[in-house]
């Protein structure tokens, strides 16, 4: 059985639509208070290991959206994000988590085709974000 899952763009909009939220309330409630927890998983699953400064940006950028900190991405684009870690959060899904070997090739593919399609806007967050690293320096 292949160790790769492809996923295009129709059926990972028809997954975020499942797991994204609707308002800031609700990704603050099942994204931004599950730190730890996925903290856990991108540094220990050998499948998400790949994606760990992908998903540190993605959370720094999730948090300062809804903080207000940084409103230059459009919603839909914060709250897919935000979909695709719950979806990563979730151990149901298309492929359940605890199956050996595949429990999280779903979560990794999906997880890669969501930056993919939002990498102008993730690229575009990284560039603000050295400017205020660099400006919090002097």
């Amino acid at each position: 059985m292949s160790d790769d899952i492809n996923f295009d763009e129709e059926k990972l909009k028809k997954e975020q639509s499942k797991y994204a939220p609707k308002d800031e309330n609700e990704i603050k409630e099942k994204v931004l208070n599950k730190e730890e927890k996925l903290n856990s998983k991108f540094s220990t699953i050998e499948k998400l290991k790949p994606y760990w400064d992908d998903f540190k940006t993605i959370f720094s950028m999730i948090k300062d959206y809804v903080t207000g900190k940084y409103k230059e991405t459009p919603f839909t684009t914060i709250a897919s994000l935000a979909g695709v870690l719950i979806y990563v959060l979730s151990p149901i899904d298309l492929m359940a988590d605890f199956i050996p070997l595949l429990g999280y090739v779903d979560d990794a593919a999906i997880l890669g085709l969501a930056i993919k399609l939002a990498a102008a806007d993730i690229e575009k967050y990284r560039q603000w974000r050295k400017t205020i690293d660099v400006e919090e320096l002097k």
